[in-house]
């Protein structure tokens, strides 16, 4: 019987061809839009989610008159020292700098922007950054330099760059000695990492608070505790900290940045998200009441037909279900052509 239905309604579909492509192509359109804003929302809100530990990693920031809604993100580099030796919950700490927005490196005589890094070995050790090719010479040197394996491509079309040359935004010429893998759908992405003699004649001075901090915490520890810890450190006047930085410090889950206040660089509005959603289920609801308006006027040029049933012994309940199999057989295209949609987007 079911078999019968469904024969019925795809010769319904074929019969009544406008009224069947104008309501399957509005719902697949529909579909699409919700599909691709909630994917587009999942990959906003899983930046650095991937990384091994990432629920206990977080960026220190506190109240500053001069940070993005009130808050900033730059610290001193020796603060990442003190949160190493003299805190047990802190299982790993790294200081580093990156250059909010991109910047031009050349060679070859092709030009990439890209961002660059200044950091250390913890860095690496966080982020399971390895390298592929060469030396650690760059982290001692500021005249050497590490390119992503993709920045290498682009710029040499190739990974086997070693000892090749390249200028960066200030055309100061550096020796490539390493390739690293890179570090996608981060907030820490990076396209090359350099100055490392330059970065680590910081690790003592607290006056330059250019830097940020990352933290990853041991199992088990609660932040709040942990927040409340670093306030009460601070009112001892630890000597080593002039600029008492872990005052008012907050803690802001590494994989909930992106999306947060906090952000320096957001690449976009979150609302923005929440309406192309909201449209995307308007244009699905708006679709499927318009189709269901053309399918009762359906019904009225099908009476005959209708009754033509009753007499042959066909229940109220078997037309509701006829009916309805041809209005679902409708959804279940429209939602294969809104897959096909999001797959070619």
């Amino acid at each position: 019987m079911i078999q019968h239905y469904f024969k019925i309604a795809f010769r319904n579909v074929l019969k009544y061809k406008t009224q069947s492509v104008i309501g399957i192509f509005g719902l697949a359109v529909g579909f699409t839009c919700f599909a691709l804003a909630n994917l587009w929302i999942h990959y906003e809100m899983t930046y650095d989610a991937y990384h091994e530990g990432a629920d206990r990693m977080y960026i220190l920031c506190k109240e500053s008159v001069f940070g993005v809604n009130g808050y900033s993100t730059s610290m001193p580099y020796p603060a990442s020292t003190v949160l190493k030796n003299d805190f047990p919950e802190v299982e790993a700490a790294c200081a580093y700098t990156r250059w909010g927005q991109k910047v031009d490196l050349k060679a070859n005589g092709r030009t990439v922007e890209t961002n660059d890094l200044q950091a250390d070995s913890c860095f690496m050790k966080m982020f399971n950054i390895s390298i592929l090719s060469g030396s650690m010479d760059f982290m001692y040197s500021n005249d050497k330099i590490a390119l992503t394996e993709d920045v290498a491509m682009q710029l040499f079309g190739s990974t086997n760059v070693l000892g090749k040359e390249v200028k960066n935004y200030n055309d100061d010429t550096l020796t490539i000695c390493a390739i690293l893998s890179s570090l996608n759908h981060s907030n820490l992405s990076f396209g090359y990492w350099g100055q490392g003699e330059y970065f680590r004649s910081w690790q003592n001075d607290w006056n330059n608070g250019s830097f940020e901090i990352i933290i990853k915490l041991r199992k088990g520890t609660d932040p709040i505790a942990f927040q409340k810890k670093l306030a009460a450190n601070e009112t001892k006047a630890d000597p080593r900290d002039p600029r008492r930085v872990f005052e008012g410090i907050r803690l802001i889950p590494l994989d909930e940045y992106h999306y947060s206040s906090v952000n320096r660089n957001p690449s976009f509005q979150f609302y923005y998200l929440i309406l192309f959603s909201v449209a995307g289920g308007l244009v699905i609801l708006c679709s499927l009441f318009n189709y269901l308006s053309l399918f009762i006027t359906r019904m009225k040029i099908r009476s005959r037909e209708i009754e033509l049933r009753k007499v042959c012994g066909s229940s109220i309940g078997g037309l509701f279900i006829l009916l309805s199999v041809e209005y679902l057989y409708i959804i279940f295209l429209s939602g294969v052509l809104g897959m096909a949609l999001v797959e070619t987007a």
